[in-house]
């Protein structure tokens, strides 16, 4: 075939011999849409052969700001529940903050994602637990943890539900969870203290706080999120459930709820004040 004849003289669009080779593999020099943003705090790792950027968030507002967008995993937890006061009986351990894992969640090319970090609730003498604040990213949002009863005052509904407390002869209503974000605190109608929900599991009426959920999308290990705080009970310690729930305590030694893990704050059986709930945290990953 004589050159003029020829596929490349012919077509106009490739005009050069080494067009015809640029055009079959652009696609594939091109990126292959992967993720570039920042934000927070960066971290790369491998899980069975495949490399992942996260990037967490553990206080207030903070964007993550996509340059090019594609799907990510998002954990959001909300912040935990505060325990309920023991003035007049027994305060109930503080319910978990709502825990959600979602994977495909599509970001857009050049836009600024708030990422919201609840703070855990806080306490009042003589007052039942006050709630933890809400968390969010993108199209993903979770409640947070409600407030442990107080006396024979209903605890509060949340992402879990807080446990209820005690006058010393009846228990007040027990807190509801969220379906998907968690459940609900502990009830067994007697004159202790009970556990706050969590992630994983209802609060226990034995005083224990409900076990939350593991997660590794922060480090590409798994990380227990979202536990119950432990509710008061007269002479016996309980314990707060796996994912940062504080301990209950029959006197003063009731822990709070650990920091970004959303988990609910301790309950004391004596004459302790209610313990604050942990903040909670916001993490998105994707692969590189």
């Amino acid at each position: 075939m004589a050159v003029k004849d020829s596929v490349i003289k012919k077509n106009k669009e490739l005009s050069k011999p080494m067009d015809l080779f640029n055009t079959g593999f652009v696609g594939a020099l091109g990126g292959g849409g992967v993720v570039e943003a920042t934000g927070g705090t960066e971290n790369d790792y491998t899980v069975s052969g495949v490399n992942y950027r996260s990037h967490t968030f553990l206080s207030g507002t903070t964007n993550l700001v996509v340059t090019v967008g594609g799907d990510v995993d998002v954990l959001v937890v909300a912040g935990g529940g505060a325990a309920g006061a023991a003035s007049g009986g027994d305060g109930g351990g503080g319910g978990a903050g709502g825990m959600i894992a979602q994977t495909g969640v599509t970001l857009s090319d050049s836009t600024n994602y708030p990422a919201v970090v609840g703070a855990g609730g806080t306490t009042a003498s003589n007052s039942i637990g006050n709630n933890g604040g809400p968390s969010s990213f993108s199209t993903v949002s979770t409640s947070g943890g409600g407030g442990g009863g107080r006396s024979n005052i209903a605890a509060r509904n949340g992402g879990s539900g807080g446990g209820p407390g005690s006058d010393g002869t009846t228990q007040g209503a027990a807190g509801t969870g969220i379906a998907g974000q968690g459940n609900d605190g502990g009830y067994d109608n007697s004159n202790e203290g009970s556990g706050g929900g969590g992630k994983g599991e209802a609060g226990f009426a034995s005083g224990n706080g409900g076990d939350g959920a593991v997660n590794d999308y922060r480090t590409g290990s798994n990380i227990y999120y979202a536990g119950g705080g432990g509710g008061g009970r007269d002479g016996v310690d309980t314990s707060g459930g796996l994912g940062g729930g504080g301990n209950g305590s029959t006197g003063t030694g009731n822990t709070a709820g650990a920091t970004n893990t959303g988990g609910g704050g301790g309950g004391s059986g004596g004459t302790a004040q209610g313990t604050i709930g942990g903040s909670g945290i916001v993490v998105v990953r994707y692969v590189l």
